[in-house]
């Protein structure tokens, strides 16, 4: 998974535009009283660092220079000196502080008064309707298509398939896609799903990979959707657990650097 997300951040480098001026809430894991000593702790989270697709941290001493995931040092009205991982508004902070706490228990929520005028990390804190899991694909999909009657949201592939060599996979590119010279650098392999649209848009339930958002390696997924920020994950699994009482909302990292 690691190695399709690095071939994905090769293909997508542009930033996506940050809302301005909010209170702008951040996950911090360490501060200090003076700039040297805050750099100093920021490279203190290698694994962390990793998990969020960065190579070192930003040591700047002013406002965070982007938004969303990524270790950097900042200045705060406090005149202290603050190590945060994401920078963003209450609702994706409160996520990505539960993903964060994985690897830094000690790690807060604090709201600060920044505009946030500079670009976006592209990898967004998430959760994961999940409505059915089961460790066969067939077990999985009758779970799905259950859900799926019940809840009268259509279940739709996303036009994955099942290999008994590779599991969840997108089908290879056929004689015709590669003479007229059309690349898919997910054919042949898999990439989550990150929206609620599936196909044409529209809701659907899908059949996903559990590792890729976190979970067990080799379970599969029954997912209804993907939610935002955290009130609209309360909302949405609250309406899904009237069909699901099982359903779970999952945080998770999700990379929106480019569309399928």
């Amino acid at each position: 998974m690691r190695a399709l997300l690095t071939a994905v951040v090769g293909l997508c480098l542009w930033a996506i535009p940050a809302a301005a001026a909010e209170p702008v809430f951040a996950v911090e894991v360490a501060e200090a009283p003076t700039l040297a000593e805050a750099q100093e702790r920021s490279v203190r989270f290698p694994k962390l660092a990793e998990q969020l697709g960065q190579l070192a941290p930003s040591t700047g001493s002013g406002a965070p220079e982007r938004a969303g995931a990524g270790i950097q040092v900042y200045q705060a009205e406090d005149e202290r000196f603050h190590v945060v991982a994401f920078v963003g508004p209450q609702g994706q902070a409160t996520i990505a502080l539960e993903l964060i706490r994985h690897e830094v228990p000690t790690a807060r929520l604090t709201e600060h008064r920044i505009e946030l005028s500079m670009p976006e990390s592209e990898l967004v804190p998430v959760r994961v309707l999940v409505v059915g899991r089961d460790g066969s694909y067939p077990g999985a999909v009758a779970q799905a298509r259950s859900f799926a009657a019940r809840a009268g949201v259509p279940y739709h592939s996303r036009g994955l398939i099942w290999d008994s060599r590779q599991g969840l996979v997108f089908p290879p590119p056929t004689d015709e896609d590669t003479d007229a010279g059309v690349p898919d650098p997910f054919a042949g392999g898999y990439f989550y799903r990150r929206t609620d649209s599936c196909g044409e848009g529209g809701e659907c339930v899908s059949i996903e990979e559990a590792e890729a958002y976190g979970g067990d390696r080799g379970e599969l997924w029954a997912v209804a959707g993907v939610a935002l920020d955290e009130e609209d994950a309360r909302t949405r699994i609250a309406a899904v657990r009237r069909f699901a009482p099982q359903a779970r909302a999952v945080a998770a990292w999700v990379w929106m650097g480019c569309p399928l």
